[in-house]
């Protein structure tokens, strides 16, 4: 399925999940200008309904995630791990067009969480790259 591919059958029951979401009901759903925001800043739409396919995948596990955040499931990296990955990133990555670079990138503009295992998994990745 490509990004940018016209909403099919599956929509109907993609925006069924989104919308079950305990972040959508308490956050979105009661703020329609916080759900276009941040609609706009994730995939440069301003409606759910302009979303393909694959982008209302990527946003219903972007709200379960969120989801596990709120209910204490998963613990958010910390601030030093945040400062260690940005130490270690300028010393050895900064400019170099990867994967690691984009999902840090993404990170750091606010547009995805990142979890204490996935901080730890990111230091030793960079640590391992530096020697």
């Amino acid at each position: 399925m490509k990004k940018d591919e016209p909403l099919k059958g599956n929509a109907s029951e993609l925006l069924k999940s989104i919308k079950a979401t305990a972040t959508f009901k308490s956050t979105y759903e009661k703020d329609i200008s916080l759900l276009t925001a941040m609609l706009q800043n994730r995939f440069n739409k301003p409606t759910l309904d302009e979303l393909s396919d694959y982008q209302l995948e990527e946003l219903g596990k972007y709200l379960k995630k969120l989801d596990s955040y709120q209910t204490g499931k998963t613990e958010m990296a910390t601030k030093n791990q945040i400062s260690l990955i940005k130490i270690l990133w300028s010393q050895s990555y900064k400019g170099k067009d990867t994967e690691l670079e984009k999902a840090l990138d993404a990170y750091i503009k606010g547009l995805g969480a990142l979890t204490k295992k996935d901080a730890q998994k990111i230091i030793g990745g960079l640590r391992n790259g530096t020697n």
